[in-house]
This record gives structure tokens, C-alpha cells and sequence, in this order.
């Protein structure tokens, strides 16, 4: 009996740790077929539903419209929003926003057109500073001197209308007639654009006052 146990325990030992191993490797080998390669494939050539569920697309969503990024055209072009120009019904918009193209922060306080409409003399407060500026009817902006000592200084910080914003009020149902001069002046103590305008047959139009605080008009002298 003694004899005949010792090898049967030798025998079964090993079993038990081949078997035990077997089963091991059985696992081991069932967790990677199961799983995908690593081109979302699974390795057994079985349904790819479940490796490619788990990446979602990643999509781009409609650019979202801001101010001053331009509103699509018919053509595909993009028309920017914040430049009036002509499309506004005088260029002296446009004469404006070329200032501000340059210089941003600028305060324009006076507008003059050439008699031939060819360009606009522009002056423009500017950190402490008055730019005279040569606006064309290209767009094209020169700087011809800088003034420090100036009343349009005080002017300018004082003023709640912009010149855009005169200019509107005093074009309001004033059909026919354009911006030919105006600017920022104090004016019996209040603050006001004086703006003159001009007919289309050339001749000179309404002569008003645009209140710099309240946007009233008023005729001018």
C-alpha cells in the first residue's frame, strides 16, 4: 500500500496544476479573442457593433454669427457687418469706417468732403491727441499732422453721439441729400454737431444742429 500511494500522488499532482493551468490559459485566451484589435476588428472576425460604438463622431458644429464677422452673400462672399459705407446712403460711412480700419479707439470730430467728393478731411481725437487725417474715396487713410492744443480735446470727452450717430439724425428724412460738412463744437454751452449738407443737383442743402447729448435737431445757422 505504501508503495502504490507514492507514485499515485506524484501522478495526480502535476494533473491538478496541468489542469489548473489549462484553465487559465483557456480564460486568458478567451479575454483576447474577445476583445478588439487594434483597428476596432475583433480578432475571431465577429460583429464590429460593439468596437465601434464606443467612439463617437466628432462633429462641427455651424459657426455661430458675432458682430462684426460679416453675414454670408448670395455668392458665398461675406459682406462685413460693421462697415456701413455707401450701402448706408452717404459715404461719409464709409469715409468714417476707414478711420477706425486704422485707428480703432479714434473719435471723430469733424468731417469736411472736397468739393469734387474726391476725398474727406477728417479730424479725429486720439489719446490726447487731434489725428488730421485724408480719407479717399479708395478708403485710403494718410495721416497729415498731429494737434495737442485744441478744443475738439475737451469736445470729444464730453460728447455722447458719435459722428456716425450725427449723421444719422440729421440724414433722417432728409431724402436726396449727403453729408458735406460737420462738426463737434460747444455751441452757446451746449455740445452739439453742426452739420451741412449738400442737394444732389449740387447745391447746398439744410444747415442743422445735432444736440451731442440727446441727438435732437434743431436748424442750424
Amino acid at each position: 500500500m505504501t508503495e502504490n500511494s507514492g507514485p499515485q500522488t506524484t501522478y495526480t499532482k502535476p494533473l491538478a496544476m496541468t489542469g489548473t493551468g489549462l484553465l487559465a490559459l483557456a480564460l486568458l485566451t478567451g479575454c483576447t479573442t474577445a476583445g478588439p484589435e487594434a483597428d476596432g476588428t475583433p480578432a475571431d472576425g465577429g460583429d464590429t457593433t460593439t468596437a465601434t460604438a464606443t467612439t463617437a463622431p466628432i462633429e462641427s458644429s455651424p459657426a455661430a454669427s458675432s458682430p462684426g464677422t460679416g453675414t454670408p452673400t448670395e455668392d458665398g462672399t461675406s459682406s462685413p457687418t460693421g462697415a456701413t459705407g455707401t450701402a448706408g446712403g452717404d459715404p461719409v460711412y464709409a469715409a468714417i469706417d476707414a478711420v477706425h480700419g486704422q485707428h480703432p479707439d479714434a473719435f471723430v470730430v469733424k468731417v469736411d468732403r472736397e468739393d469734387n467728393g474726391s476725398a474727406y478731411e477728417i479730424e479725429a481725437h486720439l489719446q490726447g491727441e487731434i489725428l488730421d487725417l485724408t480719407v479717399t474715396s479708395a478708403g485710403a487713410v494718410r495721416e497729415d499732422g498731429r494737434d495737442t492744443d485744441d478744443d475738439h480735446l475737451r469736445s470729444a470727452r464730453d460728447a455722447g453721439l458719435t459722428a456716425e450717430d450725427a449723421a444719422r439724425a440729421a440724414l433722417e428724412g432728409r431724402a436726396g441729400q449727403t453729408i458735406d460738412e460737420m462738426e463737434l463744437e460747444d455751441e452757446g454751452g451746449t455740445l452739439v454737431w453742426k452739420v451741412e449738407l449738400d442737394r444732389e443737383n449740387g447745391e447746398d442743402g439744410e444747415k442743422l444742429h445735432v444736440d451731442a447729448m440727446t441727438g435732437e435737431v434743431t436748424p442750424g445757422g
